[in-house]
C-alpha cells in the first residue's frame, strides 16, 4: 500500500443539525495517498483526541459535513468488527475518536435530554431480581449509561446494557426501582416509571422451625445440582416445595 498523508482541518457544521445548538468543536479528517493523491482508506484506526470542553457535547460524524449521525460508544476501547468509527469518553472529559474513514468528526452541543426508558420490567431468577428496559434513544444516539435507583437513590451503574441483576430488595416493605438514562452528551433523562417489589407472606402450614436439610437442599437445587446432593429425604414432604419457592424469592412484583 502506498504511503498516506493524514490531515486534520478545523470544521463545524454550517448549520446545527436537528436537536443541537450552534458551536461545538469539529475537524475534517482527510487521508490521501502520496502517489496518486486520491482518497484512501485507513488500514489501522486513526485516533482523534479532543481535550475537555465545556457543555453537553455529543460526538457526531458526517461524510459530507452536512448530514450528521451519532458515533458509537466504545465500551471496550476498541473498534468492534464491522464498525468504522466510534468514541471513548475519558474520565477527565476528553474524547478519543477512532476511525478508519475520512470525514467530519465533531462534538456538538445537544439541546434536549434523552427520553426516560419507556418501561421497566422485572422477574426473579435464581434468587435475584432481574430488571430490563428498552433502550433510550436521544438525538445523539442510544443512551450510553443507565443508573438503577432504589427509592430514588443510586443503586447500580450500567454502561450501555439494558438489563441488571439486583440483589438488594427490602424484606420489611416495598422496594421502588427506577432507571435513569444518560446519553452521549452527558444529559440525563427523567426517571422511568417505577417498578415496585413487595415481600410476600410466609406460606401457611409450614414447620415452625425449618430443618437445616431444607436450606441445604434448596441451595443445591438452585446451584444446578452442583456437587453431592445434601443429606435430605429422598422424597421430601409436601410443605418443602411451598416453602422452597417462597425461600428462593419471597417477593412479588406489584401490578
Amino acid at each position: 500500500m502506498p504511503p498516506v498523508v493524514v490531515s486534520l482541518t478545523p470544521a463545524v457544521p454550517p448549520a446545527p443539525p436537528d436537536g443541537f445548538g450552534s458551536g461545538g468543536y469539529g475537524v475534517q479528517l482527510q487521508v490521501r495517498q502520496t502517489v496518486s493523491s486520491s482518497t484512501a482508506g485507513i488500514a489501522a484506526p486513526v485516533t482523534i483526541h479532543i481535550p475537555p470542553r465545556a457543555g453537553n457535547l455529543a460526538p457526531m460524524a458526517s461524510s459530507d459535513g452536512q448530514t450528521w449521525h451519532p458515533l458509537a460508544a466504545l465500551f471496550s476501547g476498541q473498534l468492534p468488527a464491522g464498525t468504522t468509527a466510534g468514541y471513548t469518553r475519558n474520565p477527565n472529559g476528553s474524547f478519543d475518536i477512532q476511525t478508519t474513514e475520512s470525514g467530519f468528526y465533531a462534538l456538538l452541543p445537544e439541546v434536549t435530554p434523552p427520553p426516560a426508558p419507556a418501561a421497566l420490567q422485572g422477574h426473579f431468577a435464581q434468587g435475584q431480581l432481574v430488571l430490563s428496559w428498552p433502550k433510550s434513544l436521544a438525538v445523539s444516539g442510544p443512551a450510553v449509561f443507565y443508573q438503577v435507583t432504589l427509592h430514588n437513590k443510586p443503586l447500580l451503574a450500567i454502561p450501555g446494557q439494558t438489563t441488571a441483576a439486583v440483589g438488594q430488595v427490602h424484606h420489611a416493605g416495598p422496594s421502588v426501582f427506577r432507571v435513569i438514562a444518560t446519553d452521549a452528551a452527558g444529559k440525563e433523562s427523567a426517571p422511568s416509571k417505577p417498578l415496585v417489589v413487595v415481600p410476600t407472606r410466609r406460606p401457611a402450614k409450614l414447620p415452625k422451625i425449618i430443618p437445616d436439610w431444607a436450606f441445604a437442599l434448596s441451595d443445591w437445587q438452585q446451584s444446578g445440582h452442583a456437587g453431592t446432593r445434601p443429606k435430605a429425604p429422598r422424597i421430601v414432604p409436601d410443605w418443602y416445595w411451598r416453602w422452597q419457592s417462597w425461600y428462593v424469592a419471597p417477593f412479588r412484583i406489584r401490578p
